[in-house]
């Protein structure tokens, strides 16, 4: 690592994908695929959620022959809506990038349908990602005990498959929230905010630079350099 040099990773996070004006999704530089392409091969989405979270708790290599590839980035959907399931998962697909999409209630059949190599669904919890707390965006979180958060993140679990990653609901986050999350067997949990991860960040309260699909060019180009 060059000096003056800081290892950070970068999660980025959205929920909705819409067409471009021109109707295309292209990769602009030839030599920024080069450059993504080895790690497209060696990571799946599962993998490279391990591998990010190690990063950010030891930064180091989880394990030999196996580092945080440079320039990583992790690609998270929330809420399962359908401009990500029908048209960014097939340009996931064709351009062979990694991604997990966080579902929200019985997502078992968005699972069958949409099933792709590319693509880990994990949970958005089966039933909070609605009003009734006092923390934050006021999701219904911060009302419940461990217990009920346990319970309802297992049930996700159960109906979606998915076990290694979660992301809050609004992205509220409390103490018994993450509490739970822990007692669920989740390896990493996402938060909404809007920032690039770091080492020694909290891997059950991860923050996401955050992409919406209204963002122009440059704004996304903005947000990915800078991490704001």
């Amino acid at each position: 690592m060059g000096k003056g040099m800081r290892w950070r990773a970068r999660a980025i996070g959205g929920n909705r994908i819409v067409p471009s004006r021109r109707g295309t999704c292209r990769v602009r530089r030839a030599r920024d695929r080069a450059r993504v392409e080895p790690a497209r091969r060696a990571l799946g989405p599962r993998a490279l959620l391990r591998r990010l979270v190690d990063y950010r708790r030891r930064g180091r290599r989880t394990r030999p022959g196996a580092p945080l590839p440079a320039r990583s980035v992790a690609l998270t959907f929330d809420d399962g809506e359908q401009g990500f399931l029908d048209i960014g998962i097939p340009l996931l697909e064709k351009y062979r990038i990694p991604a997990t999409s966080f579902l929200i209630g019985d997502g078992s059949e968005t699972v069958k349908t949409h099933a792709s190599p590319y693509v880990s669904f994990q949970s958005h919890s089966f039933d909070m990602h609605r009003a009734g707390g006092t923390v934050g965006h006021g999701g219904i979180v911060s009302a419940l005990t461990v217990e009920q958060i346990t319970a309802d993140i297992k049930q996700s679990q159960e109906l979606i498959g998915g076990t290694q990653a979660f992301a809050y609901p609004f992205g509220d986050v409390t103490d018994e929230a993450e509490q739970a999350v822990a007692d669920a067997g989740v390896v990493c949990a996402f938060t909404t905010v809007n920032s690039w991860a770091s080492i020694g960040d909290d891997p059950m309260a991860l923050p996401r630079a955050r992409i919406s699909g209204e963002y122009e060019q440059a704004g996304f180009e903005y947000i990915v350099t800078t991490g704001v």
